[in-house]
C-alpha cells in the first residue's frame, strides 16, 4: 500500500542471502521503486552482546537468539550487490 502511495519504506530486517533480498526487490522493481541496501557491518561479538542487552532491556519479552544461529547467518551470509537490483549499498561500519 505504501509503495502504491509513492511512500518511502524500510524494511528492518536482516537478509543475509540473495534469495531472502530477491523478493523484496521483485516487489519493488514491479511498482519501480528504487531499493538502497543499508549493510551495518557488526562484528559477530557485538551482534552476540546486542542479543543480550535486548533481552535485558525488555524485561525477557525479546526472547534471546541462540548463539548457533549467529554461527549459522555467518556461514550462509552473502554480502549485498548491485547486481541484485540496488540504486546504492550502504556500508555502516560497527
Amino acid at each position: 500500500q505504501h509503495l502504491l502511495q509513492r511512500h518511502n519504506v524500510i524494511v528492518d530486517r536482516t537478509h543475509g542471502t540473495i534469495e531472502n533480498r530477491k523478493k523484496v526487490l521483485d516487489i519493488c522493481r514491479e511498482h519501480q521503486v528504487p531499493v538502497i541496501g543499508l549493510w551495518v557491518n557488526a562484528p559477530m561479538e557485538a551482534c552476540m552482546m546486542m542479543n543480550i542487552v535486548r533481552n535485558h532491556t525488555s524485561r525477557g519479552a525479546a526472547d534471546l537468539i541462540p548463539h548457533v544461529a549467529f554461527f549459522d547467518y555467518r556461514k550462509t551470509f552473502v554480502p549485498p550487490s548491485l547486481e541484485e537490483g540496488f540504486v546504492d549499498i550502504l556500508k555502516i561500519p560497527w
